[in-house]
């Protein structure tokens, strides 16, 4: 059905993903999901910078290397287009999920969920 009747089993997955870089964070980084895709840098690369972790260390190329979200972000989006950038949920639109949960909960509860069911289903086809 729609996002915002995911349980909350699927935050975790992105929790997980965000909590392998919890170091990143000590280290003044926010807590954008790009992050995860990276690496901590080997001895002789930059130490300030977290690497991309689908660029080949074997390469001849020198691994992509940013303290910068976006710059991150359109790395991986350009040159390795086949991975999946997760976006993050903002605290409203987290709000928002919640309430509307919580509004389906109680018109499931009432029974009264057919006619919206048959409009999702309709915008979801068209």
């Amino acid at each position: 059905m729609s996002s915002f009747l995911q349980d909350e089993d699927s935050s975790c997955a992105t929790e997980s993903a965000t909590a392998s870089h919890t170091s990143m964070r000590k280290k003044g980084k926010k807590s954008s999901l790009i992050w995860a895709h990276t690496r901590e840098p080997l001895k002789h690369e930059d130490q300030k910078l977290l690497y991309c972790s689908y660029c080949d260390i074997n390469n001849t190329t020198k691994p992509h290397g940013s303290n910068n979200a976006s710059s991150m972000t359109k790395h991986i989006r350009s040159q390795h287009k086949t991975v999946i950038i997760e976006l993050g949920v903002s605290k409203s639109q987290e709000v928002v999920r919640q309430q509307l949960k919580s509004i389906y909960d109680q018109a499931t509860a009432s029974g009264d969920t057919k006619e919206l069911d048959k409009k999702i289903l309709e915008k979801s086809i068209n």
